[in-house]
């Protein structure tokens, strides 16, 4: 008909207003417990000693440094070791994981010992040389026996003996007490042998260039 000619449907109506998609937040930074404030010695004593060692190797960059690494490595495994046997959640969530991560820390002071080793070799002063090995001496016996006590350790945690479990717990302390004091000062006395490693000697000795990380100094070099 000439009505339906004409007729002109009306306009469909507007789409709905779109819903602003909400933004994801962002994911929060993984923070390094060995960067926070250290625990308290007289509460936490095995976490204290791993922080002071980490302290101690952080002010040497450890890219070219192997011995620097392995000693920031045991710091940190000790650390999950310190948060297990308090009870805490960590890394370490059984006592399978907790033996195992003590042999992981005997294995890198393995090689603390062993480039300390070829440094003290190597070394022209004789003082310093004897110093060095005076220092790593003592590294195998309190790795070897952290493996040992750290096995008790398990064993005895949770169990029906609290008097047990605290021995297990003041062995265990004093342990990686040694052990933390232990890499520490063999980390000074390597750093001050290396200075007298002739440079015929360097090849034979790799990653174990010394720059400080403030200031970015380089004390010396061996590479």
């Amino acid at each position: 008909s000439i009505l339906d000619a004409h007729y002109n449907p009306p306009p469909p109506p507007p789409p709905p207003p779109e819903e602003p998609v909400p933004t994801r937040p962002p994911l929060p930074l993984e923070v390094d417990e060995m960067e926070e404030e250290a625990p308290l010695q007289q509460s936490n004593p095995i976490g204290f000693a791993a922080h002071q060692l980490h302290q101690e190797a952080k002010q040497w960059e450890d890219r070219d440094n192997d011995m620097v690494a392995a000693a920031k490595r045991m710091a940190k495994l000790m650390m999950q070791m310190s948060k297990f046997a308090r009870g805490e959640e960590g890394e370490v969530t059984s006592k399978k994981d907790f033996i195992k991560t003590a042999r992981s820390i005997a294995k890198e002071s393995e090689e603390v010992v062993k480039i300390a080793r070829q440094v003290a070799d190597a070394c022209t002063d004789r003082r310093m040389a004897t110093t060095l090995r005076q220092s790593l001496e003592a590294i195998p016996t309190i790795a070897t026996q952290l493996k040992i006590i750290a096995a008790v350790k398990a064993s005895r945690q949770g169990g029906e003996d609290p008097e047990a479990d605290k021995e297990a717990t003041e062995m265990l302390t004093d342990n990686a007490q040694n052990l933390m004091k232990a890499v520490s000062d063999v980390l000074y006395a390597t750093e001050a042998a290396s200075i007298r490693v002739p440079p015929a000697s360097r090849e034979a000795i790799s990653g174990l260039t010394w720059v400080k990380r403030s200031p970015r100094e380089k004390t010396s070099l061996i590479s």
